[in-house]
């Protein structure tokens, strides 16, 4: 019996530690693409702990006021092709220890609404704004490491 007992307890330990990695495997797997249509989901999903795994570790922590989104949607997701905007990312921006290869530009434009009008920074309506992300070798998982205007 205790064999048994035993062998159940090997078992649900070797599975919750398979589970685990097969997330942190389909982290590194999304594009960076994928990780800013993932982190929007979030967002609409007011899934906190998720959309802080699609950040850079210095972007953790803002105040996002989940509590009075209602929506927020993207309308269209560009990838900047010109290396000019890589360049000063790394001259002027937050990009400067990290290669060119491994950062990513995008033009997002999305619709918010927020309880009020307002939140998190942001009227209800339309914004356009630019998503930088990065990862830390060629290999790591794309994260978002900066946006705005």
């Amino acid at each position: 019996m205790k064999r048994i007992v035993l062998c159940l307890s090997v078992l649900v330990m070797m599975g919750m530690l398979i589970g685990c990695s097969k997330s942190s495997e389909a982290q590194v797997d999304l594009s960076p693409k994928e990780t800013i249509i993932q982190f929007f989901e979030y967002q609409n999903e007011k899934k906190l702990e998720e959309m802080e795994g699609l950040l850079s570790e210095d972007r953790k922590g803002i105040s996002w006021e989940l509590n009075k989104l209602r929506s927020i949607e993207i309308l269209s997701i560009e990838e900047e092709s010109s290396p000019e905007m890589k360049e000063q990312y790394i001259k002027y921006g937050r990009g400067k220890d990290i290669k060119e290869s491994n950062i990513s530009v995008f033009k997002v434009e999305f619709e918010v609404d927020y309880a009020g009008g307002f939140g998190s920074g942001l009227d209800n309506g339309v914004h356009s704004w630019w998503y930088y992300l990065t990862r830390e070798t060629d290999t790591a998982p794309w994260k978002i490491d900066d946006w705005g205007y």
